[in-house]
């Protein structure tokens, strides 16, 4: 009759799911070595073993019944080392990291937007809760997670259908007639689109690979003139021109917020002709 080891036998440690573990540890070592993305299944299973062989009394008689060690008891000592031996590590990363954390923490600064803060909070008082935005799917996430408001499209890239009504939105930056935008923002059934001004005016230092250049050569709007690239369209740049207040611009939208950053405009249910 086959029985179970006990603590006294010093045997536990021979036991065959530790020895199932021990290999099971080696064989995903060794395929995290070769495939990068294995790591963070064997990391957290290392940390786990590593539990169970510092902490485990039984392991630690293991240990000593295979040293023949006889000057203490070796279940007193396996039951002083799993708690000694943590207690040693805690106290050492305590002295080594807890300084540095308290020193990290005394500069730690609070990342504070007050133009998002103010549109957000301008969502949340004015915007009836039905409404639905459009803007570029950075914007949007921010309006869904501070908000809760429906909007158009979210920084999503495994959708080929979201890939096209983000592109679609993205015209509200390229040379578009009001029309146009109008009529691809009512689409999706869109009541306000935000305008940013860190896209529409963006000054990046490599041209050619700002958002309004990439919409411009998706548009087929870039004229090449001895190895210099223009933008030319019968249409105004549309985040430019709307800013204007001019016709025809005003008959499709109005504007309802502005800051520095943003610009809020309703999309008109009724077209009203201003000349």
């Amino acid at each position: 009759m086959v029985t179970n080891p006990r603590l006294e036998d010093g045997r536990i440690g021979e036991q065959p799911e530790v020895i199932y573990h021990v290999f099971h540890t080696i064989l995903f070592g060794s395929l995290a070595m070769v495939f990068e993305g294995l790591k963070h299944l064997w990391i957290p299973y290392v940390c786990m073993f590593a539990a169970f062989g510092v902490c485990s009394p039984e392991l630690w008689m293991t240990v000593f019944k295979w040293l023949r060690l006889k000057s203490v008891h070796p279940a007193v000592l396996a039951l002083i080392l799993s708690t000694a031996v943590p207690t040693i590590i805690g106290f050492s990363l305590w002295r080594e990291y807890f300084p540095r954390l308290i020193n990290e923490l005394s500069e730690l600064q609070e990342f504070y937007d007050p133009d998002t803060v103010e549109l957000v909070s301008w969502i949340k008082k004015q915007v009836p809760v039905a409404a639905v935005f459009a803007g570029s799917p950075q914007i949007m996430s921010v309006v869904k997670l501070c908000s809760g408001w429906t909007v158009t499209s979210l920084p999503l890239y495994n959708d080929v259908d979201l890939l096209k009504r983000n592109e679609n939105i993205y015209q509200v930056y390229a040379m578009k007639s009001a029309e146009d935008i109008y009529k691809i923002l009512t689409s999706y059934k869109a009541n306000y689109v935000i305008i940013e001004e860190a896209v529409c005016s963006e000054m990046g230092p490599a041209r050619g690979c700002r958002v309004k250049d990439l919409l411009d050569v998706a548009n087929g709007h870039v004229v090449y003139d001895q190895g210099d690239m223009y933008a030319f369209s019968k249409h105004g740049r549309f985040c430019h021109e709307i800013k204007l207040n001019l016709s025809p611009y005003v008959n499709y939208f109005t504007r309802v917020f502005w800051n520095r950053s943003y610009h809020v405009y309703k999309v008109n249910t009724v077209i009203s002709f201003q000349y």
